[in-house]
């Protein structure tokens, strides 16, 4: 898959980018859209899930309040400008290779004649300021062949009304959305009980000696003094010690790695978004973290798009790819030209040239 076409997504209005390889990084300023990519991304291969949707807004910290939602105000969270619209050159359009979803706000009438019979079917119809006295306003998503229609005028995570289901190749635990701020524990090791006593194992504890080179092994324990019931929390042993010591108190950085290579080896054919990478990271330790990403995408056959403000993520990336010639990526620079958003594409050999001149790419 080369190419990613975002049309009428947030304040990506017309986006395209080509060149894209199994590792994909995304840099730029503020506001340049590096995180709204990801969500597309997401969305995708989650095939328009309702589920999905609810993720990508509490991964930006917009608050839901599910028993008394308005279903209106929730979908044009997703749509160009957050402005709802019946106007279908408005729609969201997102493709990439063979996957391709839209949505948008429609009405649907709930009947249609076939024939002397009366079908009871869902038929969407365009709004053009009359509509039948039958509809009613709903939200469609489509996806390749299938399409789910959503009924607006009830409890969105109460009933919901589904037509034709969506099928996805992709299913929403074949794609994974690693936000800027650490995971949940409670994921966290729900995840390390998928791989358990598997060689994945390996790539855990190797990921996390590049803080405390002196672990051995890992485990999940009952936190006694959590008031969530049932939480369990990371423990490791120490090479020369007995006792097991707690993995939170050795800093953010190794938490953050933790949850990064556990999503990671649960992703196997799959994809996997991870937004603001370098956040809790000492740059010293980046380069190594990029090698073990670049293995595991290879061994498990992931594809990996991720975004960054920092230059230190985006030199070590390029040192990665510099040493192993094996190991395919892209960076993409993403700008503002006439409030339009855009990308760059920096392949390999653009890469190291820049890094050779002294370009700062962010």
């Amino acid at each position: 898959m080369k190419e990613l076409s975002i049309k009428n997504y947030k304040c990506l209005d017309n986006f395209s980018i080509s060149g894209v390889q199994q590792v994909n990084l995304f840099t730029g300023r503020n506001n340049t859209g590096k995180s709204t990519v990801l969500e597309a991304l997401f969305l995708l291969f989650s095939g328009g899930d309702l589920d999905a949707f609810s993720k990508v807004v509490k991964l930006r910290d917009v608050f839901i309040n599910t028993e008394n939602l308005d279903n209106i105000a929730f979908f044009s969270l997703f749509v160009k400008n957050h402005i709802v619209s019946f106007d279908k050159s408005l729609s969201t359009h997102i493709s990439f290779g063979k996957y391709d979803i839209s949505f948008g706000f429609h009405y649907f009438s709930k009947s249609r004649k076939v024939g002397d019979q009366q079908e009871q079917c869902f038929n969407v119809v365009s709004y053009n300021g009359d509509y039948p006295e039958d509809s009613s306003l709903c939200f469609k998503v489509k996806f390749k062949d299938t399409y789910n229609l959503y009924n607006l005028g009830s409890n969105l995570f109460q009933e919901v009304k589904i037509i034709t289901p969506l099928i996805s190749e992709f299913y929403i635990d074949k794609v994974h959305f690693i936000a800027a701020k650490s995971l949940d524990m409670q994921e966290v090791s729900l995840l390390w009980d998928k791989i358990i006593y598997t060689s994945k194992e390996d790539f855990v504890i190797d990921a996390l000696k590049l803080i405390e080179p002196k672990i051995t092994r890992l485990s999940f324990v009952q936190d006694q003094f959590s008031i969530q019931p049932n939480l369990r929390v990371p423990v490791v042993k120490l090479e020369g010690s007995e006792k097991p010591h707690l993995l939170s108190a050795m800093g953010d950085g190794i938490n953050r790695i933790l949850g990064i290579i556990l999503v990671l080896v649960n992703a196997q054919d799959g994809v996997v978004c991870m937004d603001e990478f370098e956040n809790g990271l000492h740059y010293a330790v980046q380069a190594q973290l990029w090698q073990i990403i670049f293995k595991i995408a290879n061994k498990l056959n992931i594809q990996i798009f991720a975004s960054t403000y920092s230059n230190d993520t985006i030199t070590s990336f390029a040192q990665v790819l510099e040493q192993n010639k094996d190991y395919q990526g892209s960076l993409y620079r993403m700008h503002k030209k006439k409030e339009e958003i855009k990308a760059n594409l920096f392949t390999q050999q653009e890469l190291k040239e820049a890094a050779l001149q002294g370009i700062n790419l962010r």
